[in-house]
């Protein structure tokens, strides 16, 4: 989630394509044909680091049913219930929403990221920002407080 990659792009990594010390990942084959370069957090650095590099691939796993079967038993060890048919997807949307909602990422800057290709594909994530005006839905009425305040 730290870094963004879609699920076939991280299963791919091979610890040639990682950089510790840079803090960077190289996701050769991407949904849009083009390798990037991502950066690496210090949270998924650490988390690497940790990972046994005598294998060639990063995550010694394939999108198969003992990978979702590992999230499903995350989901219930965490208590958290992802919505049906999200499952690891819904962590590069979160992706997305982290570098809008904390570092300030507008469309053109997820673009500029390489994790998008298009303005088009980046601009999903521009209804889910909080506006002032969305906020005005606080001034509805509630049981506690009657229309025009009475």
């Amino acid at each position: 989630m730290y870094a963004g990659p879609r699920l076939s792009e991280a299963l791919r990594l091979a610890w040639t394509d990682i950089d510790l010390s840079a803090a960077t990942a190289l996701l050769r084959k991407t949904k849009n044909g083009e390798a990037i370069v991502v950066h690496l957090p210090a949270p998924a650095v650490a988390a690497l680091a940790n990972l046994d590099k005598t294998r060639r691939r990063v995550f010694g796993l394939t999108k198969c049913a003992r990978l979702y079967a590992l999230l499903d038993k995350a989901e219930q060890l965490s208590g958290v219930t992802l919505p049906p048919g999200s499952a690891f997807h819904m962590l590069r949307h979160s992706h997305a929403m982290w570098r809008r909602l904390f570092a300030g990422a507008d469309t053109a800057a997820l673009v500029a990221s390489g994790l998008w290709k298009s303005r088009s594909a980046a601009s999903v994530y521009e209804h889910l920002d909080l506006s002032a005006e969305s906020r005005k839905t606080d001034l509805f009425p509630t049981p506690t407080r009657a229309i025009g305040g009475r």
